[in-house]
């Protein structure tokens, strides 16, 4: 997995499971991946096996924000206290030509992932559909490098990279 400081190591992704109200961990998993939000609705399995009831509420980031893990607490009456992903409502990277830069003085108002570095989010890369391709903040052509497989939530494809 790639290293918040650059570069790649073997890394895992620990997820705890915490009563609030007690101040203990009532249940812990380690993923080999960094899609942690895969990890809520099992979670809650166990957890309603250890202590034969679910919890009243889940609390958790939004990266486990997923229309999946939102209908299964509202399916098992659990509720999510889950803020919404980031917000692009008034996104600079939208732009009437694409190829050119965002203006130096909208750059800090484009999208970012507070774990990688700036122009991270794919939300500062715009999709064009007449070349079939996606333009940087700077307005340079994004060119594929190759495609990957992926799997998850039982769902398997392809993407391009």
């Amino acid at each position: 997995m790639p290293n918040k400081e650059g570069g790649y190591a073997p890394n895992y992704t620990p997820v705890l499971a915490v009563d609030a109200t007690a101040g203990i961990v009532v249940d812990a998993v380690v993923l080999g991946g960094k899609n942690e939000d895969v990890a809520l609705v099992p979670s809650l399995e166990r957890i309603k096996e250890t202590f034969e009831q679910l919890p009243q509420q889940a609390l958790a980031d939004s990266g486990f924000n997923t229309g999946s893990n939102l209908a299964t607490l509202e399916a098992k009456q659990v509720e999510g206290l889950i803020p919404e992903r980031q917000s692009f409502e008034e996104n600079p990277a939208c732009r009437p030509d694409p190829t050119q830069p965002v203006a130096e003085a909208d750059r800090e108002k484009l999208p970012i992932n507070p774990t990688r570095p700036r122009f991270s989010d794919k939300a500062a890369f715009i999709y064009v559909s007449q070349k079939d391709c996606y333009f940087c903040p700077m307005g340079k052509e994004l060119v594929p490098a190759g495609t990957r497989s992926y799997e998850r939530e039982n769902c398997k494809g392809i993407y391009r990279v």
